[in-house]
């Protein structure tokens, strides 16, 4: 042993390993640089979207700030590793990023990356389609709902490819709300239209706080409905919106020490209607004690004010929630016998005075009082 360890160690023979292994070493350098760009480049690759309608239009959820994150540094490794962005790449992740900042309601990042993807010069064909639907959506979310359907029918009027027509029949059924109510009321769905059967989630659906029955009061007969709005803006996802509900019964519980979430439905923009509060319970939503009184509360999570109101942009009630909305009445009125009278909204309960509100906000008072105006229409012809 002792005599293997001299011969290793000899001044000859470290000489002469020494010198091999400087002469392979700009080999070995050259191939960790070949084997680090590739898995580099190959990983910016990955996370980048292509120039194809589902690549840009994809849902993103809640996680639409990461998707927007993870695009960015693609393109900062596939600039460091191939020297440059293609245009192609380019025009894809604007266009992505756009959509995605729609969705976070950035409206001035979303057009600043609508202008970039512009600039690369290759919107055309499906597209040039794409940049139109985010257009119209942006013009929507900006309120200016004439101008965004004109966007969209000139989108609808254009050439668009097999690939391309999903994503466009998406916007129209998105857009099949009105546009001045009054003036375009055939857009919500008539009440007297057979109604599929309410789907109610349950309470579990939303990971509820425990309700406190010693804080509330029997309801008794309900003999009228009040509809609400929440009055923040309302998310797309079920995710978002389950949170905001739970964020609802907390305040409701801790801050105002009721029982319980004070509506007993609450209805999200995905039209998925969720039980808050018991119906053998009165609801506390509609003001003081005698307003309650036999009055289910129905809630449809966004803010329909025609303004801004603190952060939230106004919103219109999508045709998904209007018709929940309107299986969600025919069901309880015929379990009830609930006259269309006692269809109310929140600021018809409290109109002046202590307690005074402008609930459920313009947009949606003058869609609840056309639907009132349906149904009497529709009893008058029956």
């Amino acid at each position: 042993m002792q005599r293997r360890v001299a011969e290793i160690s000899t001044p000859g023979l470290s000489t002469k390993v020494l010198g091999l292994f400087l002469a392979l070493a700009p080999l070995f350098l050259m191939l960790g640089s070949c084997v680090s760009s590739g898995l580099g480049s190959g990983r910016a690759r990955q996370s980048l979207p292509r120039l194809h309608p589902d690549d840009i239009l994809l849902g993103a959820d809640i996680s639409a700030g990461r998707d927007i994150a993870q695009i960015e540094r693609g393109m900062k490794q596939e600039a460091h590793f191939a020297g440059r962005v293609s245009s192609e790449t380019q025009c894809a992740s604007q266009l992505r990023i756009c959509w995605l900042k729609i969705q976070l309601h950035d409206i001035g990042g979303a057009h600043a990356a609508l202008e970039r993807a512009r600039a690369t010069g290759l919107l055309r064909g499906d597209i040039a389609q794409i940049a139109g639907l985010l257009e119209a959506r942006l013009l929507g979310a900006e309120g200016a709902w004439s101008k965004a359907h004109a966007r969209l029918h000139e989108v609808i009027a254009g050439p668009s490819s097999a690939r391309m027509r999903r994503h466009i029949e998406q916007a129209k059924r998105d857009f099949e709300i009105p546009i001045d109510t009054g003036k375009q009321e055939q857009s919500v769905p008539l009440p007297s239209a057979p109604a599929k059967p309410a789907r109610i989630l349950p309470r579990t659906s939303w990971n509820c706080s425990p309700a406190k029955p010693e804080r509330m009061t029997a309801m008794g007969r309900p003999r009228r409905l009040t509809i609400h709005h929440t009055a923040i803006f309302g998310p797309d996802s079920a995710l978002a919106s389950r949170k905001q509900i739970r964020a609802i019964q907390h305040e409701h519980q801790a801050r105002e020490g009721w029982g319980d979430i004070g509506y007993h439905f609450l209805i999200d923009r995905g039209g998925r209607i969720y039980q808050g509060r018991q119906l053998r319970y009165q609801g506390a939503h509609a003001g003081d004690h005698l307003s309650n009184q036999q009055n289910i509360g129905i809630c449809l999570l966004g803010n329909y004010h025609n303004r801004r109101v603190a952060a939230a942009r106004p919103q219109r009630p999508t045709r998904a929630q209007l018709q929940s909305l309107l299986s969600l009445l025919r069901s309880l009125r015929s379990q009830y016998s609930i006259p269309v009278s006692g269809i109310l909204t929140h600021r018809e309960v409290h109109p002046k005075g202590p307690g005074a509100t402008e609930c459920p906000g313009d947009t949606l008072q003058a869609i609840i009082e056309w639907i009132r105006r349906s149904y009497r229409k529709a009893k008058t012809r029956g």
